[in-house]
């Protein structure tokens, strides 16, 4: 059996191999002499390196505090679900309420502080610094 897996396999080398030379065999397109053609290349260059098409610091900062935003909000979530989880499973423990309460309060609080902080970024790059 091993030996016909070989053999096969072999086989299957070969005769891809018989066939691949008409791929490197195949002509190649005469350099580029049109201004337009040369142009496109460029462009599609150009939108390849900058997918995003940020075109200031600006830009690439609201990317990036928007993201931190983000990741804040999803650990505010996963801590507001712990303590959700942890108050219904307390069965009247007063220790394990007090934590989830605190966790409630430490939750909340820090929302209101990232909602703020988004909030006077946002004053002072759209009206301050006047960066749309």
């Amino acid at each position: 059996m091993f030996k016909k897996i070989i053999f096969f396999t072999t086989a299957l080398l070969i005769v891809s191999c018989c066939f691949s030379a008409n791929v490197f065999a195949a002509e190649t397109k005469p350099a580029l002499t049109d201004n337009a053609e040369y142009q496109m290349l460029v462009d599609d260059a150009k939108a390849s390196l900058n997918p995003m098409d940020y075109t200031n610091p600006q830009s690439v900062l609201g990317i990036a505090v928007w993201g931190l935003i983000s990741i804040l909000g999803s650990l505010a979530m996963a801590l507001y679900v712990y303590a959700g989880i942890l108050f219904m499973t307390a069965a009247g423990n007063s220790e394990k309420t007090g934590k989830a309460v605190k966790i409630f309060l430490w939750t909340s609080l820090g929302v209101v502080v990232i909602l703020g902080s988004y909030v006077i970024i946002d004053f002072v790059f759209k009206g301050i610094l006047q960066f749309k």
